[in-house]
């Protein structure tokens, strides 16, 4: 039996919607300066790392299904997850703090290292308080 091709586009909650899958060079990586470090809870991210990607002149591209896809586990959102009170001043800073805080200001302690046939297992300690007081400038 051969494939059918999958002529269904994703649905995104929002035309600009970046998030889900991506995936970068370790140069691009450094050079977007990786995630911020500042998104504790939920919502934002996805959108300020959008910004480090566009405003360093890189292209988004969405491939179609045939070449590239996945689908979404159905879940509820996590319970002691609650919406970030900062998202939108971290958005609306992205740009800013974009030199000056993410991949090259990460604080972190590896706690254990797990090594699978397939993966490895890198669990980590961050301490929210320590990162959000040394990022004071950064939020309201």
């Amino acid at each position: 039996m051969t494939p059918r091709p999958c002529t269904s586009l994703p649905r995104l909650p929002y035309n600009a919607y970046y998030g889900g899958v991506v995936s970068f060079t370790r140069e691009q990586y450094r050079n977007i300066n990786g995630n911020s470090n500042l998104f504790f809870g939920w919502g934002g991210e996805d959108d300020d790392l959008k910004t480090r990607v566009t405003s360093k002149g890189y292209s988004l591209v969405r491939y179609p299904k045939m070449i590239g896809r996945y689908d979404t586990v159905s879940h509820s959102r996590d319970r002691g997850n609650g919406d970030n009170p900062q998202r939108f001043n971290l958005i609306r800073t992205s740009q800013y703090r974009q030199d000056k805080e993410g991949l090259s200001t990460a604080k972190y302690r590896v706690t254990e290292i797990i090594e699978s046939q397939l993966y490895t297992k890198i669990k980590v300690f961050i301490n929210m308080a320590e990162i959000l007081q040394a990022s004071k400038r950064f939020l309201l």
